[in-house]
């Protein structure tokens, strides 16, 4: 691993627990814009790049059939377990890149 990368992830594991709490990420009317923007079914599959908390992913896994969440930061791969556990979600999967 870089310099590079290991500052990426420091950064962002002191960010994830904020970042996951920020109203411009969780805005419920961003997310429902995004989902009808998307047209996402309970067919599709979605992969979400770079996921940070889960925000994004979690939304799509309630109006599609599995999602796959993907993140350098293990930080905010669990933060996107913990939400998806508070939501019930099963449809998920989440891996470190």
């Amino acid at each position: 691993m870089t310099a590079y990368h290991e500052s990426i992830i420091d950064q962002f594991t002191r960010q994830a627990v904020p970042f996951s709490n920020l109203y411009g990420h969780t805005n419920q009317e961003s997310l429902d814009l995004l989902m009808k923007m998307a047209s996402v079914s309970d067919n599709d599959t979605v992969l979400d790049v770079a996921c940070g908390p889960g925000i994004v992913a979690c939304a799509f896994a309630a109006v599609s059939n599995r999602v796959t969440g993907i993140d350098l930061t293990p930080a905010m791969l669990e933060q996107a377990q913990i939400l998806a556990q508070q939501k019930n979600l099963t449809n998920l999967s989440w891996r470190r890149c």
